[in-house]
């Protein structure tokens, strides 16, 4: 069986860029390289179990949209501050689509 995968719309791509060049600015390029390597853990997350514990159903909004905190991918509690909205596939072999990257009080 193929492992699921995940892809970037280009509003996320975007909001990633904007991400992890406000952390490089804020926080340095070390810290800014290690919540790059969470976001993209988080997704592999989300490929691997699109409806995760913690994942939540945005299907109110649109059909098959999720959000997922990306705090949750760190397994402690710290200071990551931003959620990653989803679309389920239609089918398990297809790729989880990642739409947007929100700071969480965008949520």
């Amino acid at each position: 069986m193929r492992k699921r995968r995940w892809r970037l719309s280009a509003a996320a791509s975007t909001d990633i860029k904007a991400i992890v060049a406000g952390s490089r600015r804020h926080f340095g390029t070390d810290q800014a390289q290690c919540y790059a390597d969470l976001l993209a853990r988080a997704a592999d997350c989300l490929a691997d179990n699109p409806g995760c514990p913690g994942s939540r159903d945005r299907g109110y909004l649109a059909q098959r949209l999720r959000s997922f905190h990306v705090a949750l991918s760190a397994g402690r509690e710290a200071a990551e501050a931003h959620v990653l909205v989803f679309r389920v596939p239609a089918t398990h072999l297809a790729a989880v689509s990642i739409l947007r990257v929100l700071r969480e009080r965008m949520d």
